[in-house]
């Protein structure tokens, strides 16, 4: 089994939502998130796959800092184990 983003095992489905968040505050966590200029994301550097709105495959291993960040933000979330088979 691979995960989409090339990495071998299972993975944590999170969704969460920034509904509470100002259009100034969302555009900050989208930086913080997937980065800006030279500086790297914490989805690159946690090799974390954006899948849609809000919706994010965390390897294993990766779900700490994950749910640490979504916390510091106040962003509540929801996870769910699963396993994508790329073939």
């Amino acid at each position: 089994m691979t995960l989409v983003n090339g990495v071998q095992g299972k993975g944590i489905l999170y969704t969460y939502s920034l509904v509470h968040l100002l259009p100034r505050q969302r555009v900050l966590f989208f930086y913080a998130s997937k980065g800006r200029g030279k500086n790297l994301g914490m989805f690159y550097r946690l090799q974390i796959k954006h899948i849609g709105k809000c919706v994010l495959l965390v390897p294993e291993g990766s779900q700490k800092e994950l749910e640490d960040f979504l916390v510091k933000w106040n962003c509540p979330f929801t996870k769910q184990g699963a396993v994508v088979d790329a073939a």
